[in-house]
């Protein structure tokens, strides 16, 4: 993908890049973590998720310092349903120029811990020489550029769960953003959730905050070189400032409202009496400890979004094309993998072999080739692990090559840990357990827990990210 990008914006071209649905482009070590960010430097880029570019394809960027980077005079720039989790210093750095524009369509941004912030309009110098931030540096070390900063536009976007964020979700230093049917819960600030500095201007529309706190006051803080374009039927609840001035958009008219220092404004209101963003989860004091099930509440289903997986398994980062106009069809939801381990699930036939063995001696076998069932969805896994356990049986229980689970919003994370409680339980990434088939478990307080007196046990090839309290709770008993 970045390879694509690069060529097309070396050219000048843009282009539509569709990423497969179901990657997760892990950024933490190389060879990704040298290539990071990518950088759209070409007006007309679209990358996408999908071909309809929508954030429940599951298209997810996991660390790196930025992932994302937008420079020059470019427009037509748009990021459609991309799941950005825990990078560490920024998601995207829109760096363009006054006349760049670009626009975030249903992307998530999830788990984020002592970071910069989500999205940074920036276009500039700071005491630093490039476009970047030093660690001591605060909100008045932003200077833009005199002619300002880009214009950014975020639709039916969600942001959640940031620690100690050090200028909150989106920063917008001399630019102009428009956030529309966004939802914002869970922020921890050092500044605020929306900052806007140094002749930025903001239009704020049906979108809601629940749950933060900040320093600066305001869950929207707006400086007093900089303006409030639209404040339009949002929606806040269970925000607060440090200096309790404020919980919904502070306008300054004097001061630097920094360190202590002189700060007069007024407090604007949000003007909704509940939260109008359609279509998006919201909950009004979300918790960050979710309550825990360990059975499902209902009947194991029949599984529906089970895969099962190519013999040939797909590589974890597929060479992505460049598909300005026709896009292929949607990915099969099943393929096969012959299996050696019988399954726990029922066995799956495939259409008989006609095909000779390599072996001249052998007669072409007629009989089907057995196949192992692969779960792509956390609920599925849960409950097939749990139904195992409860009559004491344990199994073989294959992830999908190229899954992951997040676990950060329901309906998933109602359902954490996954608990193994039956003898010769193996959960495995991809028919060999190996981690570069890249099964991939984000957030929840707890991912997985093994209880009771039970032997062979086995995780295999599974990668955990963020979890806010343990990874694997190992609570079984001596023997």
């Amino acid at each position: 993908l970045v390879n694509a990008v690069n060529e097309a914006g070396s050219n000048g071209d843009g282009g539509i890049f569709t990423i497969c649905p179901g990657s997760t482009f892990l950024l933490f070590s190389p060879p990704n973590s040298l290539a990071t960010p990518l950088v759209i430097q070409a007006s007309n880029t679209v990358i996408r998720c999908g071909r309809e570019g929508l954030s429940n394809e599951n298209c997810v960027i996991i660390g790196g310092d930025v992932q994302i980077e937008i420079v020059g005079s470019v427009t037509g720039i748009e990021l459609q349903g991309l799941t950005f989790v825990d990078a560490r210093e920024v998601s995207v750095n829109a760096f363009g120029s006054a006349t760049t524009s670009a626009r975030f369509m249903d992307c998530e941004w999830a788990v984020m811990t002592d970071a910069t912030a989500c999205l940074f309009v920036f276009n500039g110098g700071s005491d630093s020489p490039e476009n970047t931030l030093s660690i001591d540096q605060s909100i008045r070390d932003l200077v833009p550029s005199d002619s300002g900063s880009m214009t950014v536009e975020v639709v039916n976007c969600t942001f959640m769960d940031f620690t100690r964020s050090r200028f909150g979700a989106i920063v917008n230093v001399g630019g102009n953003t428009s956030i529309i049917n966004t939802v914002f819960q869970v922020m921890d600030t050092e500044a605020s959730v929306i900052t806007v500095v140094q002749n930025g201007t903001i239009e704020l529309s049906t979108s809601c905050f629940a749950v933060s706190s900040s320093l600066l006051p305001g869950t929207v803080f707006i400086d007093n070189t900089s303006s409030l374009a639209l404040n339009d039927n949002n929606f806040g609840i269970n925000n607060e400032d440090a200096q309790g001035i404020c919980d919904a958009i502070f306008v300054a008219r004097e001061g630097l409202c920094v360190e202590g220092e002189l700060c007069i404004g007024d407090c604007v209101d949000f003007e909704a009496e509940t939260c109008l963003a359609a279509d998006l989860p919201f909950t009004e004091a979300p918790t960050v400890s979710p309550s825990v099930s360990l059975m499902p509440s209902g009947s194991p289903s029949d599984m529906p979004s089970i895969s099962i997986v190519p013999s040939d398994v797909p590589s974890v980062s597929p060479s992505v094309s460049v598909l300005p106009s026709e896009v292929p069809s949607d990915l099969p939801s099943m393929s096969i993998v012959p299996s050696d381990v019988p399954s726990m699930s029922p066995s799956v036939s495939t259409l008989p072999s006609n095909t000779p063995s390599k072996d001249p001696s052998s007669m072409p076998s007629m009989e089907p080739t057995i196949a192992e069932v692969c779960f792509s969805a956390w609920l599925d896994l849960v409950n097939a692990v749990n139904e195992a356990g409860s009559i004491g049986d344990g199994g073989i229980f294959t992830i999908c090559p190229g899954s992951t689970f997040l676990l950060l919003f329901p309906p998933n994370s109602l359902a954490t840990p996954l608990v193994i409680k039956a003898s010769d339980t193996v959960i495995r990434c991809g028919r060999n357990g190996l981690r570069n088939d890249s099964c991939v478990i984000v957030g929840g307080d707890v991912q997985i827990e093994i209880v009771g007196s039970v032997t062979g046990i086995e995780l295999q090839g599974l990668t955990f990210v963020d979890a806010r309290e343990v990874s694997v709770n190992a609570f079984g008993s001596a023997t």
